[in-house]
């Protein structure tokens, strides 16, 4: 059971610590019904004793929302969580195309290249009319970025589909799997590489203008994006079939300009919770790019799992190992506590821990602005020479050693995954924050230096 006080609790942050601090802005995206009410904030931050939080804090930018909708749901959960960990940080909920088309296929993805030029163009700005399905206003560049939303990349969807439409037991084509893929919800919304590699570029330019970006990296293990297909019909089955053959991908998570959250869960020893021994959460996903490669940042610490002994990999033929790894790191994703328009919920996934390690960016954030520091904008660099080369992994993180990525989150199990180990591994990264560590290797600037590539 984790509401953001026992988040605190499990990872060292002072229960009144605030994010408060010049030009220190966090914010959430999403398009179609994605908004927030407030106050479903007010009500969450009182139940859950919240110390600091207030609706003051938040604002809309863009579209409001439509209240039902699952995205407005995705909404409010990003911003409660974000909010809430980081309390005071100037918090903006964006919405920038409500198109129905843009919440479940090919929409979001060009919703996505949409909002990511804006975000690297000083300021998110549109000449359109409040009217159409773009936004219109200009908000100051934000120092941390939350999406939980995204899906499976499209080299995935193409894989699967290529594969399904080359097995001669069944009688489908490529163009039956993307006519079936378009009948499924959050699974494949990017239409060709282009727009991925677009998308990208622009993730590169707001990463260098000081703006870190964190996205979750999907609720189906290393091979779906939520869960298996349905099982029920033969198209669904031979998805399965495909899928399970291979590590897919999700996008934004595995750009090398995003900082992939993953999922881990609390043990339970006897029935009591141990928050600082976490182990794995089953579905978080985790893998390797099938698009980019692998960033110089990360090299060695994926290398040393790659290499050892100890580590357990799935089928040689189902990733390739020179490609970006993902998760960076993971946080709590079960047992979230929610409310929705007046009503509780418990929820969870990945969608709950990026928007609470974005919070924990910009309580880091705020200790640098008010030391007249920089935010830390493109953090991946810096976090993986401050785990590994540095030294300061085992002070940084809880290093979660069990887990595998085998299962989605359906509880579908592929029978072949990612295994956890000591160190960064491919199915929880770095493992959960660690305050103190994070504190002293992320905020003192007199540290060593690196080479950002």
């Amino acid at each position: 059971y984790g509401p953001p006080s026992a988040q605190k609790a499990a990872y060292g942050i002072p229960e009144d610590l605030t994010a408060a601090a010049p030009s220190n802005l966090q914010l959430v995206w999403g398009p179609g019904t994605f908004g927030y009410l407030p106050s479903d904030l007010e009500e969450f931050y009182a139940t859950y004793n919240v110390t600091g939080a207030t609706t003051a804090d938040v604002r809309p930018f863009g579209f409001r929302g439509t209240v039902g909708g699952d995205n407005f749901m995705e909404a409010t959960l990003d911003v409660t969580y974000i909010s809430s960990m980081a309390p005071h940080a100037d918090t903006v909920v964006a919405n920038t195309n409500s198109s129905a088309s843009t919440e479940e296929t090919f929409g979001f993805g060009y919703a996505l290249l949409a909002f990511s030029h804006l975000l690297a163009n000083a300021g998110l700005s549109s000449s359109a009319s409040s009217s159409s399905s773009s936004s219109a206003s200009i908000i100051p560049l934000p120092t941390v970025v939350s999406m939980s939303l995204g899906s499976l990349s499209y080299d995935s969807c193409h894989l699967i589909c290529s594969t399904v439409a080359n097995d001669t037991s069944n009688a489908y084509d490529y163009s039956d799997c993307e006519a079936y893929m378009s009948t499924q919800r959050q699974v494949c919304m990017y239409d060709s590489g282009s727009v991925v590699d677009r998308i990208n570029a622009e993730f590169l330019k707001a990463a260098s203008r000081g703006v870190t970006l964190l996205a979750a990296t999907g609720d189906g293990g290393s091979h779906f994006s939520f869960g298996a297909f349905p099982t029920n019909d033969a198209m669904g089955q031979a998805l399965n079939a495909a899928s399970c053959a291979y590590a897919l991908p999700t996008f934004p998570a595995e750009s090398p300009y995003v900082l992939g959250v993953g999922g881990e869960q609390w043990n339970q020893d006897d029935g009591t919770i141990t928050p600082e021994a976490p182990i794995y959460w089953a579905a978080g996903g985790a893998g390797f790019s099938r698009r980019f490669e692998m960033p110089d940042y990360q090299r060695d610490a994926v290398d040393a799992y790659l290499t050892s002994p100890s580590t357990t990999l799935p089928p040689a033929s189902s990733f390739d190992p020179t490609m970006r790894a993902y998760p960076d790191v993971v946080a709590l994703a079960l047992g979230i506590p929610l409310i929705v328009n007046g009503t509780q919920y418990t929820t969870g996934g990945t969608s709950a821990s990026a928007p609470s390690f974005a919070g924990v960016v910009s309580l880091l954030n705020a200790i640098r602005l008010r030391g007249a520091l920089p935010p830390l904008g493109f953090l991946n660099p810096r976090l993986y020479a401050a785990a590994g080369s540095w030294g300061g992994a085992e002070s940084m993180f809880y290093d979660i050693t069990y887990g595998n990525s085998s299962c989605g989150g359906d509880g579908y199990n592929c029978g072949n995954g990612f295994v956890a180990t000591s160190g960064w591994d491919a199915v929880t990264g770095w493992g959960s924050p660690r305050w103190e560590g994070l504190v002293t290797f992320l905020t003192d600037d007199s540290l060593p230096t690196m080479t950002v590539v």
